[in-house]
Formats: structure tokens, sequence, C-alpha cells
């Protein structure tokens, strides 16, 4: 299948977007990309478009231009960040990683804010949400990592740590590093167990043994979360870790452009806290569909290498 690449023209602020005039040319270098209808933005190389509505990439110059803003900016759906919490530092490609934000983990984050009409958003919408991370090694709190929310409903997010009502069977009260996928609110979550057996509520597996303890702080990390009715699914670096086939989600009403949900990045839309999260950040990406596993494996390879995996 042939490749190419759209090269839209930008305006002077140096973004993409619906206000852009439509006149694009082809290149033969990366892949075609017009998900939704409004808008084109450049995407990764053999990275899926099919569903895509939230897109992310600070390689990218389409969505994080350090010599125009230091603003954050959605090529697909034409959001841009509210939000622009403190100053992350940017560093370019080296030996530590691809180009990215590092946040202090204490007031720094990213919030979209009442996006459900741009990202598509919809009562009962199947969800992916991928994310590449690298959590500082000496993160030891609570943080958020992606959300979407308002206050709790609806509400998903990944958590590094416990997770808001991830209780743990083995009464381990201290467990930094752990990677949560929650659906709905309480205690309803896929927990990182790299076993497939399948969770109950608080964190339990379906087959009675206890959940082990993954730390996945120090090192760049790909997390993919999926949910669809009462299914919710988690990933590490392409593989499936574990499910919950019976999580009750609050996505259940539609939510309108002024108190619709926000999308948080290293952090959440204050609700009782903001839970910043200390770490490095370069990609994110949202589908309104739930990806296969090969799909998630095959955006997985087409991003690794970035990073050095």
């Amino acid at each position: 299948m042939s490749e190419y690449r759209i090269n839209q023209i930008t305006n002077q602020a140096g973004t993409a977007g619906p206000q852009v005039a439509g006149i694009t040319t082809f290149s033969s270098s990366s892949g075609l990309v017009m998900p939704s209808g409004n808008t084109y933005g450049r995407f990764a190389k053999d990275f899926i478009s099919n569903g895509l509505s939230f897109y992310i990439d600070i390689s990218s110059r389409d969505c994080y231009n350090t010599g125009i803003t230091s603003s954050i900016y959605d090529p697909v759906s034409g959001i841009r960040d509210e939000v622009f919490d403190g100053s992350p530092t940017f560093t370019a490609t080296d030996s530590n990683g691809p180009d990215r934000l590092t946040f202090n983990g204490t007031d720094q984050g990213i919030l979209f804010d009442r996006c459900d009409p741009a990202i598509g958003i919809s009562p009962g919408s199947p969800l992916t949400v991928s994310v590449w991370v690298k959590i500082a090694s000496d993160e030891d709190g609570n943080g958020i990592i992606f959300s979407i929310q308002r206050c709790n409903v609806p509400c998903f997010q990944f958590w590094i740590g416990t997770g808001s009502g991830a209780n743990n069977p083995d009464s381990i009260t201290d467990i930094p590093g752990r990677i949560v996928w929650r659906v709905g609110i309480g205690d309803h979550h896929v927990i990182d167990t790299r076993l497939n057996q399948g969770q109950i509520k608080n964190g339990i597996l379906k087959s009675g043994k206890p959940a082990p303890y993954n730390d996945v702080r120090g090192r760049w990390i790909n997390i993919v979360g999926t949910y669809s009715g009462q299914y919710a699914e988690l990933y590490i670096n392409g593989i499936i870790s574990d499910f919950n086939d019976a999580v009750v989600s609050t996505w259940t009403t539609p939510t309108d452009p002024v108190s619709g949900s926000s999308i948080g990045i290293m952090r959440r839309y204050l609700c009782g806290g903001i839970n910043y999260t200390k770490g490095d950040f370069n990609h994110c990406a949202m589908y309104r569909r739930v990806l296969s596993s090969s799909e998630i494996l095959r955006n997985y390879n087409a991003l690794k290498g970035r990073f050095g995996l």
C-alpha cells in the first residue's frame, strides 16, 4: 500500500486546523491521514488513523513548536490546551529519548478543557487511549498520566501508583510505579498484572491469586487502555496486561460545551486534587473505537524505535 504525507499550509501563528486554507500536497514519506473530515495532521509513519479523534506528538511541529508557542495543539480536532501549567522543560532528541516535555510533578501539566464536541465524545462511545511516558524514578505518589473527566463524570484515567479507590488485597498501601486504568468512578479498574487473568473490583484477580506488583518507573513505556460497554483492557508495550469485563462506567449522559469533559496530560481536571505526575511525555492518541490487539501492537511497533526499544 502506498504511503503519503499531507503537507498543509499553516497560518502565521504556525498552527494548522479548520481555519487554515485546505491546500495540500503529497510526498511519499509517511501515512496518509484524514481522520476527522475537519482537519488534517501529520502522523508517525504506520500509525493507525482510522477512528482517531485526538493526537498529540511532541516530536511533531504541528502539535508543539517551541519556536512559536509553548501551547499544545491537536491537529485532528483543532483544539488547543486552555491550561499549560508551569513551565515544563522541553528537551530535543538525545540518548535519553525523543523530543519530550519534562514535568516536575508539583505544578506542571496540560489541560484541554470542555472539549467533548471537538473530540466526538458521546454516551456509550467505545474508546482507546494510548500514551508514551517515562515516569520519574522518584515519583512516589498517586499521579495521573492521562484523564478524561469533569470532576468524576465521565471518568477515564491512567494512574501511576495505587489509583483512586484501587484497594489492595494484600494490604499493600505503598506501591509506587504501578499502572492503573480507571474506568468510571470508585473501584472499577484494570491494574497492570501482566497475567491477563481478569479482575474484579478493587484490583482482585478473578482467579483469587494475589495481584503482582510491577514498577514501570524510570523507563519509556507505552500504556494503552480500551473500553466498550462493561469491558476494559490494559496493554503495556503492545501486550495485554489484564482485563475487567464488569466495569461500571459513568459515561452514560452527554455533556455540553460549557460543562463538558476535560483531557488532562500529567494531571487531571481539578476535582479534590490535580494529581500532577513527575516525568517525561512524548505522545498521546485517542480513538473513538476499540483497537484490536494487533492494531495496538502495530502502533507500538510504529513508535518504539524513537524510544530505543
